[in-house]
């Protein structure tokens, strides 16, 4: 049971993460820590700008203007989704990381495939 809610709390963490503006939402207070500040900033010249589109999110801003390692992690889903199901396992069991990181991964896309198909 602890599994099956690892699985569900890393997906919740993914689609919150990938799929909304949670993070410029929630922790807009702290603009200069995650550099929200200059997201709104580039968002609001982009939005008034004639030029194509350089992002479409926060999580595609920090990949165009931030390329480093750090960032590189948080961007791919892939290894989100190990270093969470890592964090989940410790407390069930080093031996259920695979097992939480690909079922989580599944659910995730599975999702994804859903809500695209009701919109």
């Amino acid at each position: 049971m602890r599994v099956f809610c690892s699985i569900c709390s890393v997906v919740m963490i993914l689609i919150l993460f990938y799929q909304t503006n949670f993070i410029v939402i929630y922790f807009g207070w702290t603009k200069n820590l995650l550099k929200i500040y200059d997201y709104l900033i580039a968002l609001k010249e982009q939005n008034n700008s004639l030029a194509q589109p350089k992002f479409a999110n926060y999580i595609e801003y920090l990949k165009f203007k931030y390329n480093s390692f750090i960032i590189e992690l948080i961007t791919c889903p892939f290894c989100l989704a190990c270093w969470i199901a890592l964090f989940f396992s410790l407390f069930n069991g080093i031996i259920f990381w695979p097992i939480i990181y690909v079922l989580s991964l599944l659910g995730y896309f599975c999702l994804l495939s859903l809500f695209k198909k009701s919109y």
